[in-house]
């Protein structure tokens, strides 16, 4: 999502009329659907809060807040007084609040802001801030701080804004590499951006070109990054060159012509995942027959003659993007079973498994899952324990346990892992081989199913057509070795970095090795929201 931050009190001010008016719908023809309110402080009225972030919410925006801590021990009171009102009137699932360090204990004060949030139940989320100048206004870029407090405090409701535009400033002018990255874990603790130009030797500058340095940034965020791209430019800077609506405009047309794809499949789920999901749920309904529903990218829910099944549910990145998993004791709660083939978290995540633990429904794992399992809070007498080659039942599904291919058979690298054969009396069989490393066929592993649940990979080179394309042909004579008449692929836009992550692009090539190998073969790339009749 393109953010833009927009000062407060101008808002507030006779001047607001005019950013409301004229300003707002320009933004908004341009790409940007998020506005930080700049800079909510202790003395802000919350009525005044409250009266602009309804306005923005009526116009179709999401708000952050850039708000300010004048010390630790009146952090909680200067950035909560402010938004009391606007807490409790939300319009947005979460709010990402942002600060700088202050010169003080850091820790205690991001600790005291996670604390409140955490009693309260606030869907609010703290960003510390790094800027140019060190909390005492010495020079310097407070990267290490901000990482040092953010990993002490450890906390879910705490992370990062990275001011890209601080970053750069501060590696042009005080170190050799100006293409310098931020360490990898500061990376991985964002949850926020400020990104603005640095020109004439001044930060908060318009994007009037793509400077190469913001490429990096993002690319180093990769797919992890949920967030906002927030452009924080300050008008009063540039004004003998461009009018503040200039700067706006022109920063936001090139923050668009360089968005990343990803971004864009973030705002996609955004806006229409509590939908599909909602629709996918019409499968638990099925009374008779087959149907099936993907819901995450290596997740699915079955109905066989009215008995409900999951495969591996797992939501991880799509928590920080719709409603829909919070509420999904709710929704699967009535499951009658789950199969979990291993142990990574697109497939077994904690967060959702203790969520259904205190249900009446049997997980279905390998033994060697079984302690985690429990450690998630299922009961044992829920659990069956399972080990390649077992045959059981379980309700109507009868279940052929298959060994897990997790491992490459160039380094022996990888999980523990298997694979499931599903069948019912009357239905079809389902072959779920899972995460696959080792393509290899052999008449012993040949299944026949009626339909192949393939997951994407190929290889840890998915920007390399020179090594996923040779990978995909291989993983096409596999899957067929499952199934010669139909073959779902998935695995894609996995929480993984752009050299790794498989898209539908590379589901298609998939799909083109195995047509040309046997054209008779149905491949199809499910999509979410979409029921699958599986005959």
């Amino acid at each position: 999502m393109i953010g833009m931050s927009l000062p407060f009190n101008k808002l507030l001010s006779e001047e607001g009329k005019t950013i409301v008016e004229k300003l707002l719908p320009k933004l908004w023809d341009h790409g940007v659907r998020s506005i930080e309110l700049r800079t909510v402080t202790h003395s802000s009225d919350p009525k005044d809060v409250l009266k602009i972030a309804k306005l923005l919410w009526e116009r179709g925006f999401e708000i952050t807040i850039h708000g300010k801590c004048r010390s630790a021990e009146s952090a909680v009171e200067d950035v909560f007084s402010p938004l009391s009102l606007v807490l409790d009137g939300m319009r947005q699932r979460e709010l990402v609040v942002t600060v700088h360090p202050v010169d003080g204990d850091n820790r205690s004060m991001v600790t005291a802001l996670s604390d409140h949030i955490t009693s309260n139940k606030y869907p609010v989320r703290i960003a510390l801030e790094n800027n140019r100048k060190m909390p005492d206004g010495t020079d310097g870029d407070s990267v290490k701080l901000v990482l040092d407090t953010v990993k002490k405090a450890d906390r879910e409701n705490v992370g990062i804004c990275f001011d890209m535009g601080h970053w750069a400033w501060y590696t042009q002018k005080f170190t050799e590499d100006p293409n310098k990255m931020p360490p990898r874990e500061f990376l991985s603790r964002t949850v926020h951006t400020h990104i603005h130009a640095c020109s004439e030797g001044v930060t908060h500058f318009p994007l009037d070109m793509w400077r190469a340095p913001f490429s990096l940034y993002i690319m180093a965020l990769g797919f992890k990054y949920t967030g906002v791209y927030n452009i924080e430019l300050e008008p009063e800077r540039f004004a003998h060159r461009w009018s503040a609506e200039e700067g706006y405009l022109t920063s936001a047309e090139n923050m668009k012509a360089h968005y990343p794809s990803r971004a864009e499949y973030y705002d996609e789920l955004r806006e229409s995942y509590d939908d599909d999901f909602n629709r996918s749920l019409e499968v638990l309904s099925k009374k008779k027959g087959c149907y099936g529903a993907l819901i995450s990218p290596s997740s699915y829910v079955f109905s066989t003659d009215g008995y409900k099944w999951g495969m591996d549910i797992s939501f991880l990145v799509i928590y920080r993007l719709a409603q829909a998993p919070h509420r999904v004791r709710e929704y699967l709660g009535g499951l009658n079973c789950i199969f979990i083939t291993h142990s990574h978290e697109d497939h077994m995540e904690e967060r959702t498994i203790r969520a259904l633990c205190n249900t009446d429904i049997t997980w279905v794992v390998p033994s060697f899952l079984a302690d985690d399992m429990m450690r998630f809070g299922v009961r044992r007498h829920r659990i069956i324990t399972v080990e390649p080659n077992d045959r059981i039942t379980v309700g109507p599904l009868n279940v052929r346990v298959l060994e897990g291919k997790h491992f490459r058979p160039d380094t022996g690298a990888g999980i523990d892992a298997v694979g499931y054969l599903i069948s019912s009396d009357k239905g079809p069989s389902l072959a779920f081989p899972g995460d696959i490393r080792d393509y290899s066929v052999s008449e012993e592993t040949r299944l026949e199913a009626d339909h192949c649940f393939g997951h994407v990979w190929l290889t840890d080179e998915a920007l390399d057509p020179d090594k996923y394309i040779p990978k995909a042909e291989e993983l096409a004579e596999f899957l067929l070795n499952n199934s010669r008449k139909s073959i779902l692929l998935a695995h894609l836009y996995s929480d993984r970095s752009d050299d790794k992550r498989w898209t539908l692009m590379h589901a298609r090539i998939v799909r083109e090795k195995i047509n040309k190998l046997s054209p008779e073969t149905r491949v199809h790339v499910p999509r979410y929201g979409e029921i699958f009749e599986l005959s």
